[in-house]
């Protein structure tokens, strides 16, 4: 029960944006634990993710449209999809609870999305090894720990090594995603806001269509009124010629 108890508290710390990472670092068994926190992760992302694209779609929208930075996520997200989710995952460029919600309103399927998630992965690790490491250190410190100082070395120091790592590798992600895949400098893409896009097209379509209508209905007018103006002359230019005639 207690994998099952911390997925669902996970989930719903994800749904209300509060950063998982507490709980992680709290989880003291290494391979269950890891485990019981990307399932969570991936769980609770993509809810948040659903919960963007289907109910909180039209208020994302337009807080979306203040930063250049989503702009560029969204645009990225037509070409390269499920390895743009699993950079960003590597590299905490954005928050992660933010980016769920964010991601529900880009043209990126579930499935990308989902296996993108693996990108948690590496970030699970470093946490629960950090909560494993310090409760560890704690019982040694109140004499409950029976294994001797070598493992608490070797744990500090794989910790101590997989933060660099972890660093490292969300260093070079953001300068591989900043060069070659997001452009801060972009435009909205066509897949944001897709369905104001396609709503306003419809509306400028109709507006110009209209005036073009209305435009040609003018000069048919004009044309009409001049050609009017031309019989009724002719009508009266007879009725004076037949009237001097008789």
């Amino acid at each position: 029960m207690g994998p099952l108890c911390m997925i669902l508290v996970y989930i719903i710390c994800t749904i209300f944006l509060i950063p998982g990472t507490l709980l992680t670092i709290g989880i003291v068994a290494i391979s269950v634990g890891t485990l019981t926190v990307y399932v969570a992760a991936v769980l609770g992302s993509t809810t948040a993710m659903l919960l963007g694209r289907f109910v909180f779609r039209e208020t994302l929208i337009q807080k979306s449209k203040k930063y250049k930075l989503f702009r560029a996520i969204d645009k990225a997200v037509e070409k390269e999809g499920m390895k743009l989710v699993f950079l960003l995952r590597l590299c905490p460029i954005a928050p992660f609870t933010v980016l769920n919600y964010l991601f529900g309103i880009t043209s990126i399927r579930v499935r990308d999305f989902m296996l993108g998630g693996f990108g948690m992965l590496p970030g699970a690790i470093v946490y629960v090894l950090l909560g494993t490491t310090i409760s560890s250190i704690a019982d040694a410190a109140n004499g409950n720990f029976d294994a001797g100082i070598m493992p608490i070395i070797l744990l500090v120091f794989g910790t101590g090594m997989a933060i660099f790592a972890i660093i490292y590798i969300s260093k070079v992600t953001k300068r591989y995603l900043t060069a070659n895949i997001i452009d801060l400098e972009t435009e909205p893409s066509s897949s944001l806001i897709s369905d104001k896009k396609e709503n306003c097209s419809d509306d400028d379509t109709q507006k110009q269509t209209y005036y073009e209508i209305d435009g040609e209905y003018l000069n048919n007018q004009s044309r009409s009124r001049q050609n009017n103006e031309t019989i009724l002359k002719n009508v009266d230019m007879n009725i004076v010629y037949t009237t001097r005639i008789n």
